[in-house]
């Protein structure tokens, strides 16, 4: 029998064959020279013909559920996986030449048992309705470029399969580890492109109203507590794409409100109100709770600028709001 790989690259995927093709090219030409990997896409129940195209590439396992999320994907993929290290990707992702080259390079010179990677995006595609994901200083440990050595991940037995995790899955997974004594950290020399995601303001809304993000945020809250609490992002949501149609809802109904009541003057020290809050916002949460957040960051990417412009104030007590419902529903069934 031929050796275990050294790497196993788990990629989930739900009816997006054309991506994954472009993602899968990437994935089966890395430079690899002495480096042994395998390579399992694992299909959570897709009906475009995503089978057909994973079957063209020599040495890839291909894994179907019925569907159930990426996290229970992840589940099944690790289930097959024989790799000592657990490469993750997703299939909107495009991973640089050198990735997994550099992704084992982290963890061997840093010593870490898990490293989240460099991700970067299409800053000229971003508009209020993108659903984006980039990084650059990590924290979230974001399973569409990230490395966990198999023993780490094994000690947890996994993603978390509670209620068909949808969402925040990926910290959750890393938290659980850290709380094992496993050191996580991030690492920017494996790259992975990112694609933006565009989407009409109702498929937006639909999204949000899917994976549940304020339910996910109680628990993360009430199964993390500390950690909950010293996580900028989840603690005021201000940078998460999928509650950011909160912020364009009260921009929108407050522009409407004040040019029904013909008050020019008004909405426009309001905006000046709102463009000074934003920027003491940013500026918190750079210095004192020190998340890496920068102005140059948001102007690199105009959308999540212009999300961060709308009525952040209002739409953290809808946010707030949100998250109350959820632990007082956490309370009620127990979880």
């Amino acid at each position: 029998m031929a050796s275990p790989p050294k790497v196993s690259v788990i990629i989930p995927t739900f009816n997006r064959k054309d991506w994954l093709k472009e993602c899968l090219d990437s994935v089966t030409n890395q430079d690899t020279k002495g480096i042994s990997y395998e390579v399992i896409v694992v299909d959570d129940g897709s009906s475009d013909g995503t089978e057909d195209i994973v079957h063209r590439y020599k040495k890839t396992t291909y894994l179907r559920q019925k569907n159930q999320g990426q996290a229970a994907a992840r589940n099944l993929g690790l289930s097959a996986a024989r790799g000592q290290v657990i490469a993750f990707t997703d299939d909107d992702c495009i991973p640089s030449k050198d990735w997994l080259r550099n992704g084992l390079l982290a963890l061997s010179e840093t010593g870490l048992d898990g490293i989240e990677g460099l991700t970067t995006t299409d800053k000229d595609k971003t508009s209020p309705l993108s659903v984006l994901t980039y990084t650059y200083h990590g924290g979230g440990f974001m399973t569409c470029n990230s490395f966990c050595k198999r023993q780490a991940i094994d000690a947890v037995e996994g993603f978390s399969a509670a209620r068909r995790m949808r969402f925040r899955e990926d910290t959750d997974l890393a938290w659980r580890i850290m709380d094992k004594g496993f050191k996580l950290g991030f690492d920017p020399r494996p790259k992975v492109f990112h694609r933006v995601v565009k989407l009409s303001a109702w498929k937006y809304v639909r999204k949000h109203i899917r994976i549940q993000e304020p339910w996910w945020n109680a628990y993360m809250a009430k199964n993390h507590p500390k950690r909950f609490r010293q996580s900028s992002e989840m603690m005021l949501g201000t940078f998460s794409t999928q509650t950011m149609h909160f912020y364009l809802f009260y921009a929108a109904l407050t522009l409407s409100a004040f040019s029904w009541a013909y008050l020019p003057r008004s909405a426009f020290a309001l905006s000046l109100v709102i463009l000074l809050q934003n920027y003491l916002i940013v500026v918190f949460l750079h210095t004192r709770m020190r998340s890496g957040i920068e102005i140059g960051h948001l102007l690199k990417y105009p959308g999540e600028f212009l999300k961060l412009a709308s009525v952040w104030w209002i739409a953290i007590l809808s946010d707030t709001f949100w998250k109350i419902a959820g632990n007082i529903r956490f309370m009620i069934l127990n979880l």
